[in-house]
């Protein structure tokens, strides 16, 4: 008795009730005898597998054919065999498109195998299934690449067109300059395919034909067909609007984070301009002016246009921003640096300044103080920066706040001599904003108490509430020396 009839011994008594030879003793005997609808214990599958009651294993749903031959036999000369393995009635080639093969849709589609009609050829980051169906030489469908050695999965397979690995280059028709890169496939060491360079093909930005196809604040770029910003003003406050690629990056707000011979203008580290609109000798002012009938003018090595604002910097005074769409300086903020204030944030809402809260003297303006039990800011009580004369018996009228003079450290100028109150008891709150708090020490090295300093014969740009320096003359204040930024945002 061979295999099957070891298995089929338990079930003699079920095969019999079905009308079935179990098994039988000679050599040429079946082994299984079947039903005309089903096969009783296919070879291979235990009886113990089938389910609870079950006499019978479904084989399962049968191919209708394999090749178009299958179904041009069964069915006749205008049948073929679909992606599901069924017969279908090919649609006419001159009115539906219809074909068999690629060859019959030319060389800008493919041929359909679950329709079986002509479709076009899909383009770089569509849904595919195989290389055939997407267009370009040497393009490919892929789900797998690598790209700096890092070998990356897509979501799905998508169609990337032919790059050389030796130059790296990607020229997608239809998409944005620089938005795709050159991949490796297979370990092909030359011909590289084209993906996009976040890796994610829902996310690529759309070209642009016009503005009006653009976000807010944004400008179509007919160079790159690309929306990007317009300029500093289209970016968050910190950064800037890149020239070459129209994105905002970040950038600076002082001179001081340029290097030598660079200033900071509209959020991009430049270098400095020279010559005056007077002189008429402006150099390094070589972009188009913005708006028709102004002129580029130099100031402090700055390129500005008079009446005009190009990021929030260049609205000085406070509680103004820079409009959009004028580029002037209106009264009202947009962002909290247009307060000027570190005691106000804005309202921006309403375009309006409001004081800001405080939980310390550094939330504050210069000048002032925070009252801890109302959270709020208040000019500070005292002699803070008042004139006194180091000659009279009782300068300050006070033994614990000192006269002290100042003199400039280039020149030996004397800078005048201002009253310095002692500091506070509470640790985190010695000193009203703009003054720090600091052990003064005589001719012979005697201290003389800690106590709340600033040079007071700086301007405090912005302003100060109280011991703020006189306007300087015009042509005194010079930036770092004569004039201060205590108490900016």
């Amino acid at each position: 008795m061979n295999r099957w009839c070891t298995r089929l011994v338990a079930l003699v008594a079920m095969a019999t009730a079905f009308g079935l030879t179990a098994c039988g003793g000679s050599k040429g005997t079946s082994d299984v005898v079947a039903t005309t609808d089903t096969i009783l214990f296919q070879d291979g599958v235990d009886p113990s597998d089938l389910p609870d009651g079950a006499t019978t294993l479904d084989p399962g749903p049968r191919h209708e054919c394999e090749t178009d031959a299958d179904c041009i036999t069964a069915k006749g000369a205008t049948f073929a065999c679909d992606c599901e393995y069924k017969c279908i009635e090919v649609p006419d080639a001159k009115t539906a498109n219809g074909c068999r093969e690629d060859k019959n849709c030319g060389s800008e589609a493919y041929c359909d195998a679950c329709t079986k009609t002509c479709s076009p050829l899909l383009p770089a980051c569509a849904t595919c299934d195989t290389d055939r169906q997407c267009t370009g030489q040497m393009s490919h469908c892929v789900d797998t690449i690598t790209v700096a050695g890092l070998t990356t999965t897509l979501p799905q397979k998508v169609c990337a067109p032919w790059c050389p690995l030796s130059t790296g280059a990607c020229a997608v028709e239809g998409a944005i300059p620089g938005t795709y890169m050159c991949a490796l496939l297979d370990g092909d060491l030359v011909n590289g395919v084209c993906v996009p360079g976040n890796m994610n093909c829902g996310g690529l930005q759309a070209r642009c034909e016009k503005d009006a196809d653009c976000g807010q604040g944004e400008k179509c770029w007919l160079d790159l067909h690309k929306c990007g910003c317009r300029d500093a003003l289209s970016c968050g406050f910190g950064q800037a609007c890149l020239p070459t690629t129209h994105n905002c990056v970040d950038g600076c707000t002082a001179d001081t984070e340029c290097g030598s011979k660079k200033v900071c203008n509209a959020g991009l580290c430049q270098d400095a301009c020279t010559g005056s609109l007077a002189d008429s000798n402006i150099q390094g002012c070589d972009d188009p002016v913005p708006m028709e009938g102004k002129e580029w003018d130099c100031v402090k090595g700055h390129c500005s246009v008079p009446g005009m604002c190009f990021s929030p910097i260049d609205c000085r005074d406070p509680e103004t921003y820079c409009d959009a769409d004028t580029r002037t300086c209106k009264a009202g903020c947009l962002i909290d640096f247009d307060c000027k204030s570190a005691s106000k944030l804005c309202d921006s809402s309403n375009k309006v300044c409001i004081d800001r809260g405080c939980d310390a003297n550094f939330w504050c303006g210069c000048g002032q103080v925070c009252n801890l039990g109302q959270s709020k800011c208040e000019t500070a009580v005292g002699k803070y920066c008042q004139v006194c004369d180091q000659q009279a018996d009782d300068p300050c009228g006070d033994k614990d706040t000192l006269c002290i003079g100042f003199k400039d450290p280039k020149t030996n100028e004397d800078k005048g001599s201002y009253c310095m109150p002692p500091c506070g008891s509470d640790s985190k709150n010695p000193c009203p904003q703009g003054w720090q708090c600091q052990d003064i020490k005589d001719d012979k090295g005697v201290s003389q108490g800690k106590k709340c300093i600033r040079f007071c014969y700086q301007k405090v740009s912005g302003g100060c509430a109280m011991g703020d320096a006189p306007d300087p003359a015009a042509g005194d204040a010079t930036p770092g020396e004569d004039t201060a930024a205590v108490g900016d945002p």
